[in-house]
């Protein structure tokens, strides 16, 4: 029965406005968020490579991966206490904790640390990291003046403006004096974000968080991926 009430609303949506469920179709809610866990932890399970997207050097229809991981990331990294927003099943966590002094791990459940470890395990990664488990939009567990790069990519494209507001808040809060940030933004001025249906963000409101927060410099750069901006603080 909730079945075909289902498809009933769908296709009234559909027929009747259409631009309405252009806008909505994704409802990115907390819950939706943490359904990533169970997908990556199911995804581990049956030996699947990543919960989300292909290896990094197969993402080029997003964008220069390699480029992000090789010439922007790993560099600077390098002794350095890192933070990585969004980290899941460890994707790009592998390639920052060899190089890191120190990595802060955040996502939204602790039940990925055990898949974490194990992708640890297998690429020879031996050294430790810390794990917070943030409710979406802060980083309370973090502590002010502590990190010296802030890295996140294929995170913060669905996450709710006013959750990004809190989470700029928490950059600046968490972020030493002479830190940097890579983050992976969603942009109206990328087609490819549009296309996805990502959080609608302008170049302003972008530009805005950075202002408020006294983040003075900084570039948005269009070319290295495809799928809205790469916003670097900070070089």
């Amino acid at each position: 029965m909730r079945k075909m009430i289902t498809k009933i609303y769908n296709f009234i949506l559909a027929q009747f406005f259409p631009n309405l469920k252009a806008v909505f179709r994704y409802n990115n809610s907390h819950h939706k968020q943490k359904k990533w866990t169970k997908i990556a932890i199911k995804k581990y399970q049956k030996q699947g490579s990543y919960s989300w997207g292909k290896a990094i050097e197969d993402e080029k229809n997003l964008g220069n991966y390699v480029k992000v991981r090789d010439e922007i990331l790993i560099p600077n990294c390098l002794n350095k206490a890192v933070l990585e927003l969004g980290c899941l099943d460890g994707k790009w966590s592998q390639y920052i904790i060899p190089k890191a002094m120190h990595t802060t791990l955040v996502d939204l459940s602790e039940d990925i640390i055990p898949i974490l470890e194990n992708r640890m395990k297998n690429v020879n990664v031996n050294k430790k990291f810390t794990f917070y488990a943030t409710k979406g939009y802060e980083l309370d567990g973090v502590q002010d003046d502590t990190i010296d790069l802030i890295f996140s990519i294929d995170t913060l494209v669905r996450v709710k403006k006013r959750y990004l507001e809190k989470y700029f808040s928490e950059f600046r809060r968490v972020l030493k004096k002479d830190g940097k940030m890579i983050l992976h933004l969603p942009c109206t001025a990328s087609k490819m974000s549009k296309h996805k249906k990502f959080v609608f963000l302008s170049p302003t409101n972008i530009t805005n968080y950075m202002y408020n927060n006294s983040f003075k410099k900084f570039k948005l750069d269009f070319e290295t991926i495809n799928h809205g901006v790469l916003l670097l603080y900070g070089f």
